[in-house]
């Protein structure tokens, strides 16, 4: 209605709904554990004048940031953002004041934030006492759902949303038989599989892929797809941008330019039997060191011999963001959800292997997601993942040079 009211046609207000997309998707990775909100500031007519995106933590809000880029903010203005702006202290000031303060001629947002510390104000009313048009908007609501799930997750249910991805062979294995690392994706799947890890805050393996392969887990930085399109019309945002906005080299020289705020948890589950090889140990060391930060998490599965003297223990303590913990196997979901939840991890990437994709499978809740990269690699035998998606519904499909993702989601 305020669209029609404010003389904003329907091709300018598909403009505003495009760049809300491409700025939630810079801003996923980059400002967690901040929500990754957009805010677009437009006149009357839907020209946009500004625009912005939450920032790396401490950092702007996304309407701190549009309107620190809106050069005359005496204009008549509307300013649309995909979360209801922010009503409590931070790390920077309300948001919500800064709205009261140069008095849009409407705020047009997408969802309410299920945040505590925001609901204790009423900050949409308060605007509406100043005379500030307010008007939730199902489009914009859309982009929000898909972008903020993980925030949304973290908030209400005190759990990252969860994403599983495996490539398989022709014949649908992940791993040969003697488990050693055998590259099935191609360099497109890869590409985008850097790109994923850029848009999610953790990444997760288990104890039989740090011993075979002895993974870095981080970002190792991205490149311009060359061949990636989408195999149908589909709804699914943040896939959708994925393969759209992969393509572009000033998103690409973004994620690169800020590498190291793109930093993915490394979270890795130790066998407690078994000591993971010392390259490994190596790798997450200069890894740190690197990056200047601790971003990695150890879980260590129980068992009635433990090889984790206080030497091992120690190293691994020196390694971590927080000291290793032991966890049974059955309570392993709940113990590494609940955990990474606590210290603002709103989206967990489950690389492998079998126990990963068994146990977080089973606990997939709405909007989590299984990414299946089917490749055009052979392997004679096998072992095939231990993922049903015989229950989940077929969000996206997409195609990166000769690989097929396939995402499936869980539904209401």
């Amino acid at each position: 209605m305020v669209i029609k009211m404010l003389n904003i046609s329907s091709s300018k207000f598909q403009n505003v709904l495009d760049v809300l997309t491409r700025l939630s998707f810079l801003s996923m990775g980059y400002s967690s554990p901040n929500p990754p909100v957009a805010c677009v500031i437009t006149d009357l007519n839907g020209n946009v004048l500004s625009k912005g995106f939450t920032q790396k933590t401490g950092e702007n809000h996304a309407e701190r940031e549009a309107y620190r880029n809106f050069s005359n903010k005496e204009i008549p203005h509307v300013v649309f953002v995909t979360l209801e702006p922010c009503s409590h202290y931070g790390k920077t000031p309300p948001c919500l004041d800064l709205i009261l303060q140069h008095k849009p001629k409407a705020l047009v947002y997408g969802m309410r934030d299920p945040n505590p510390l925001v609901q204790k104000r009423d900050g949409l009313q308060e605007c509406e006492a100043m005379g500030i048009t307010i008007v939730q908007n199902s489009e914009i609501e859309k982009i929000a759902n898909r972008f903020l799930s993980g925030f949304f997750s973290r908030i209400k249910q005190n759990r990252p949303s969860i994403w599983i991805k495996s490539a398989l062979s022709e014949e649908g294995y992940f791993a040969r038989k003697d488990k050693f690392w055998h590259p099935l994706s191609c360099n497109e799947s890869n590409n985008l599989t850097q790109f994923l890890r850029a848009k999610l805050d953790a990444v997760l393996v288990g104890p039989g892929t740090i011993f075979h392969d002895e993974p870095k887990c981080n970002l190792r930085g991205v490149k311009t797809l060359k061949n990636a399109q989408e195999k149908n019309d589909s709804e699914e945002l943040f896939f959708k941008s994925l393969f759209q906005y992969s393509k572009e080299p000033e998103v690409v020289k973004f994620h690169c330019d800020h590498l190291s705020s793109y930093q993915p948890f490394r979270v890795f589950v130790l066998n407690s039997n078994r000591l993971p090889p010392e390259k490994f140990l190596k790798r997450q060391k200069t890894i740190n060191y690197f990056y200047g930060t601790r971003r990695t998490l150890f879980f260590i599965l129980l068992s009635l011999e433990n090889v984790y003297l206080s030497r091992e223990l120690a190293r691994l303590k020196e390694l971590s963001y927080i000291p290793p913990e032991f966890v049974s196997q059955e309570d392993l979901y709940l113990t590494i959800t609940k955990r990474l939840s606590e210290i603002g991890i709103n989206t967990l990437l489950v690389e492998g292997g079998n126990l990963m994709y068994s146990t977080f499978s089973k606990e997939l809740q709405t909007m989590d997601s299984i990414a299946l990269i089917c490749t055009k690699s052979q392997l004679e035998d096998g072992i095939k993942p231990k993922l049903d998606v015989s229950g989940l519904k077929m969000a996206f499909s997409g195609i990166a040079s000769v690989d097929t993702w396939n995402i499936y989601q869980k539904g209401d």
